[in-house]
C-alpha cells in the first residue's frame, strides 16, 4: 500500500513538472499600467420567471437584479440619450439672436447614441450605466406586468430639487442628468451667467424589460423631466432677465450581450 502511495505521488510530481514546462520557455511581457485587465464574467444561470412577485420588496429585488445583470454578465451595451427642451422663456433676452437655441443647449438638449465595451474600458462601462440598490422606502411606487414572454418592472421616484452627485436617486439612475454646476458651466461657454439657478426633477422613472424564460435583461429605460429657473441672467451684456425651460429626457439601454 505504501509503495502504491509513493508511486502515485511520484506520478503527480512528474505531471505537474510537465505542465510547468511551457511557462518556463518565455517570460511574459510586462503589462502597461494603463491597460485594462481582460477578465471573464460569470456565466448566466437561466432562471425562468414562473409568476410575478407579490410584495414590493421582492419587486425591488428583481429590479436591482436586472440593473446588476449588466455588470455581472454582459460585455457590451448601447445607450441612447434623447433630451428634448421645450417651453423656453427668455424674457428680455429675446432681442438676442438665437437666445432660445442657446438655452436649449444649456439645458442639455441632445439625441446621441453610444456603445460601451467592457474590455475596452471597464471604468466607462460601469460609469455610464445606472447603479443598483434601490429600496421601496425611496420609491413612490413599483409595479410589474407580464406581456407575452417579457416581464416589465416600473419604479417611480419622488421629485428632487437641485439634484446633486452623491445625493438622492437621480444621480444613481442617470449619470448624464443636469445639475446646477452643469448649467453654470454651460452658461460660461456662451459668455453668460446667472445670479441663481434652480432645477426641479420630476416624473423620475426606471423601467426594466426582462425575458421571462431566463430572467435576462432586454432593455432598461430611465426617464425624467427637469424644470429650470434662472434669475439675473446676463447674455451678451444684456442683464437682469429670468429664463425658464423644461427638459424631458429618456435614456434607453439596449443591446446587452456577451
Amino acid at each position: 500500500m505504501k509503495k502504491k502511495l509513493l508511486s502515485f505521488i511520484s506520478l503527480l510530481l512528474v505531471f505537474s513538472m510537465v505542465l510547468m514546462l511551457p511557462s518556463c520557455k518565455s517570460k511574459p511581457e510586462p503589462m502597461d499600467e494603463d491597460q485594462d485587465v481582460i477578465t471573464t464574467k460569470a456565466t448566466t444561470q437561466p432562471v425562468e420567471i414562473v409568476e410575478l412577485p407579490e410584495s414590493e420588496e421582492e419587486l425591488a429585488d428583481m429590479l436591482n437584479a436586472a440593473v446588476e445583470y449588466i455588470e455581472l454578465y454582459c460585455y457590451h451595451y448601447t445607450k441612447n440619450i434623447d433630451c428634448k427642451v421645450s417651453q423656453v422663456s427668455v424674457g428680455t433676452l429675446s432681442q438676442v439672436s438665437n437666445a432660445v437655441d442657446a438655452f436649449r443647449s444649456i439645458f442639455g438638449e441632445k439625441n446621441i447614441t453610444m456603445n460601451y465595451d467592457y474590455n475596452a474600458s471597464r471604468e466607462a462601462f460601469s460609469a455610464n450605466f445606472p447603479q443598483s440598490g434601490y429600496t421601496v422606502d425611496e420609491m413612490e411606487s413599483i409595479s410589474a406586468k407580464q406581456e407575452g414572454d417579457k416581464v416589465i418592472i416600473t419604479a417611480v421616484f419622488p421629485n428632487e430639487t437641485n439634484p446633486a452627485d452623491d445625493k438622492g436617486v437621480l444621480y444613481r439612475l442617470c449619470p448624464d442628468y443636469q445639475n446646477t454646476d452643469d448649467v453654470k458651466k454651460a452658461l460660461t461657454e456662451f459668455n453668460s451667467s446667472a445670479a441663481s439657478t434652480a432645477i426641479t426633477a420630476s416624473d423620475i422613472t426606471i423601467k426594466a424589460t426582462i425575458r421571462a424564460n431566463d430572467s435576462s435583461l432586454e432593455t432598461l429605460e430611465v426617464s425624467y423631466t427637469q424644470r429650470y429657473t434662472l434669475s439675473g441672467v446676463t447674455l451678451v451684456k444684456i442683464e437682469g432677465s429670468t429664463v425658464t425651460g423644461t427638459a424631458d429626457t429618456v435614456v434607453k439601454y439596449s443591446g446587452m450581450g456577451a
